[in-house]
């Protein structure tokens, strides 16, 4: 049996978006609790170079200033490093 009833027809496209909308929720939130525990305070995996760790002496080592016309700043450093907040 074909359906031509226009009110079935735009309750199914509803019911269809919020499946979507459902199924794309339960999608973000598995991504999202699946990487939390990757980021900032996350040990470097083994052989992999540390860039920048958040301690004076490395940020020393490693920043470089680019060079070229507006770029007037010059080394050491001179931000102040504060303690984190949290």
């Amino acid at each position: 049996m074909i359906v031509s009833d226009p009110a079935y027809s735009q309750r199914r496209q509803l019911q269809l978006r919020l499946e979507i909308l459902f199924l794309t929720a339960i999608a973000v939130a598995l991504c999202t609790s699946a990487s939390a525990a990757i980021g900032v305070g996350a040990s470097p995996l083994p052989g992999a170079e540390v860039i920048i760790d958040g301690s004076r002496k490395l940020l020393d080592e490693k920043w470089i200033y680019w060079k070229g016309p507006r770029f007037s700043s010059s080394l050491p450093i001179k931000w102040k490093i504060v303690e984190d907040p949290g």
